[in-house]
């Protein structure tokens, strides 16, 4: 039985203890309509016994004993004391009842980010004693004045078979008040691009269960430490950490201990609004739980063979190396912010971010060995259309341009991990992605463009040797190079390619990775920059080895069960 019914059971005794007593101080006439009063409460109260502890229960037994004692009470045939004996009894009985069972749901507006949630839903899934309820829910896209335009549900023929959907409609939240709520969306109302619909905030969802608890879909790379103190007053950690998943979940899952410490230090450097929320440092300290992403299961878990392809995709990749391309969100929003402020007013056609796209997807032309596949953020067109809206129609050009070539795969479903595991290799703008790739310990590229090197470095070359040293030198000696001061997860030693003149740079780095992806075997140090790399994965994340969901589940059930 749920934890919550013998808590409201508990909660009917204690009012009937103090009605029972009640019937002590009053006269004749009074007592017999008491006690007929408390008849009836105690009738209920036999049903709902029967309803939740079963017949054979004592509980049951006990309200049907106080119930006949109560008419002779009425009549003056025994005295109050008696009834009083019974009701310490069916208190005493509901007292020292425990919780087995658990109600948990999970909410997830898109379906290509479930993958945050999934590994532990199917922990909860084959618990016998947990009702799991995976509920899509319904989102908005925001219009460029920030009002809600057309509402979207992912439900049936989004998910593979082995989801038991809920319909949002059907399942009342606020009348199961479920023992734990799972989230993963941060934002409520302050995401700029879309909306998951307000009933389910997270700050209405806190009122709606004893533990709400959220993990993220994003993936940081970056690992706070304490160089990081003196900059942690800054806005920018305030309005990307300080979000209101984050402020109103019970329990915030991390994927390693260094980011559940940043977590930690962030709140400490704003107690304005850790005094809103009520929250102490203990409290603070206890919210951030690092146990490993879900997400990080998915991708062990998942192989090629799970995934079939369309036959004209299978033929375009017929005897090539796949490489695929990530382009994100953040990436967009940053260097179209930035070049704004370097430039003042430009086309979107001379737009740094489309002249990257245009030349990486220019050097996959001229290699017949290659093929590009090109997934795009679930949510990027939607952003351009709310945030960049002067950019669509440059980026829709580009995106048919790339269809009618016919020599790529332009993906824009929700299988995320079929891409992944079709490819060889990966190019991505900076994104989650890229901590979420170096599990699989593929080779990936990050042709940047807000972190731009001085000169370019490897000019005019062919090969991925040097590049490849450099990396390889920097994973040996410091598990991920160090860019300032910040210390992170991912090895930042390509950057975009900047002249003296200040024209950037993609195609000859392209180049070279291509050449990596494709001749593999002519470099001695790839299985070495392979090993090293999923190395690197197990060494900052928790529970690494595809089991993070199970223990995700197996700690908020025991803390549900407290």
């Amino acid at each position: 039985m749920r934890k919550l019914y013998i808590k409201q059971f508990c909660e009917l005794a204690k009012t009937l203890d103090e009605a029972c007593r009640e019937v002590r101080i009053q006269t004749n006439s009074n007592c017999l309509n008491l006690c007929a009063d408390i008849q009836e409460f105690v009738a209920k109260m036999f049903e709902y016994a029967e309803t939740i502890f079963g017949e054979e229960a004592k509980l049951p037994g006990l309200l049907k004993e106080l119930y006949e004692m109560l008419y002779r009470v009425s009549q003056g045939e025994i005295s109050v004391k008696h009834i009083l004996k019974v009701v310490h009894k069916i208190k005493a009985e509901a007292d020292s009842m425990k919780a087995d069972t658990i109600e948990v749901v999970f909410l997830c507006y898109k379906a290509s980010m479930s993958d945050s949630l999934e590994s532990v839903y199917f922990a909860a899934k084959e618990d016998p004693f947990c009702d799991a309820y995976f509920i899509p829910i319904p989102f908005y896209d925001r219009n460029p004045d920030g009002s809600f335009g057309s509402m979207h549900l992912e439900g049936a023929g989004y998910y593979p078979d082995t989801y038991e959907l809920t319909d949002w409609q059907e399942y009342d939240i606020e009348i199961h008040r479920p023992d734990v709520v799972f989230i993963m969306n941060p934002y409520d109302e302050q995401n700029y691009v879309t909306s998951v619909h307000p009933n389910f905030y997270s700050s209405r969802l806190k009122n709606c269960t004893d533990m709400l608890v959220y993990i993220e879909y994003g993936l940081p790379y970056w690992l706070c430490r304490d160089p990081w103190a003196e900059d942690l007053q800054k806005e920018f950690w305030k309005n990307s950490v300080l979000l209101p998943a984050h402020l109103h979940a019970d329990y915030d899952i991390r994927y390693a201990k260094e980011l559940s410490e940043a977590h930690v230090l962030i709140f400490a450097a704003h107690p304005e609004i850790a005094r809103r929320y009520k929250m102490t440092s203990g409290k603070i300290r206890k919210k951030f739980v690092p146990l490993g992403s879900p997400k990080f299961d998915k991708i062990l878990n998942t192989h090629r063979e799970d995934y079939s392809l369309p036959e004209q995709w299978k033929k375009k990749i017929q005897g090539k190396k796949v490489i695929l391309y990530n382009t994100s969100l953040s990436e967009l929003l940053k260097s179209s912010a930035q070049q704004a402020e370097t430039m003042g007013e430009y086309l979107p056609c001379d737009s740094w971010y489309f002249i990257k796209l245009r030349q990486i997807i220019e050097v996959f032309q001229r290699h017949e060995d290659a093929v590009l596949w090109w997934r795009p953020h679930p949510l990027f067109e939607s952003t351009l259309r709310s945030m960049r809206p002067a950019f669509l129609r440059e980026y829709l050009i580009l995106v048919q341009d790339f269809k009618d070539s016919g020599g790529g795969i332009f993906d824009d479903t929700e299988e995320l991990h079929r891409a992944i595991s079709w490819s060889d290799g990966m190019i991505s703008d900076e994104s989650s992605l890229l901590l979420l790739y170096t599990a699989t310990g593929k080779p990936f590229y990050i042709p940047s463009i807000t972190k731009a090197l001085p000169h370019p470095i490897y000019d005019n070359g062919t090969d991925f040797h040097a590049p490849l040293e450099g990396r390889l030198h920097n994973m040996r000696s410091a598990k991920g190079a160090n860019v300032g001061e910040w210390n992170c997860c991912i090895w930042w030693d390509n950057f975009l390619e900047e002249d003296v003149m200040q024209n950037l740079h993609f195609r000859n780095y392209t180049d070279r990775f291509i050449d990596f992806i494709v001749h593999n075997e002519e470099y001695p140090g790839a299985e070495e920059y392979k090993q090293l790399q999923i190395q690197m994965f197990q060494d900052f994340t928790m529970n690494a080895d595809g089991t993070a969901g199970q223990k995700i589940y197996e700690f908020v059930k025991q803390k549900a069960m407290e």
